[in-house]
Formats: structure tokens, sequence, C-alpha cells
């Protein structure tokens, strides 16, 4: 089953959301707002990511390039989402 992800990018912190395909929350937490740091977690708690949503932050060209080095599965689900 797909996971889901939200992310709500501040400059200090990004607060994350894990979801199941049923609306199920299965991992709630926060992580530096660094590509490195989202990623991590999504690869760890997220590992077969669906769709990913996120709000938009001032650093979002920095971060859509360096996310999606990263975490390279969701990409491929997400055309455009970090445009």
């Amino acid at each position: 089953m797909e996971h889901y992800i939200g992310l709500d990018v501040s400059l200090e912190l990004t607060s994350i959301c894990v979801i199941d395909g049923t609306g199920k929350t299965l991992w709630e937490g926060k992580c530096a707002s660094t590509p490195e740091a989202i990623a991590a977690i999504i690869n760890t708690r997220a590992p077969r990511p669906g769709r990913v949503g996120r709000n938009r932050c001032e650093r979002a060209t920095e971060f859509r390039i360096d996310f999606w080095r990263r975490v390279p599965a969701a990409a491929s689900s997400n055309p455009g989402l970090l445009e």
C-alpha cells in the first residue's frame, strides 16, 4: 500500500505526517528543515511514497532540487509538485 506524506516546511523545523491509503496515521513528527533530514524521515517512515504535499516555503527552489535527489521514488509519483 502506498504512503501519503504531508510536509509543513518552515525555516527551522518541518512537521511531517505519513498516512496510508485508508487515512490511518502511520507517523507524525518533526525534523530539521533540510532536504537531507526530510528525505531521511521519508525514506525510513514511508518506504512506498505515493503522493507528497507541502506548503509553500521561502526556500522552495533549494528544497525542490535537493529533495528530489534524495527521495527519487516520490518524484515519479509527484510530477510538478515542487514547482
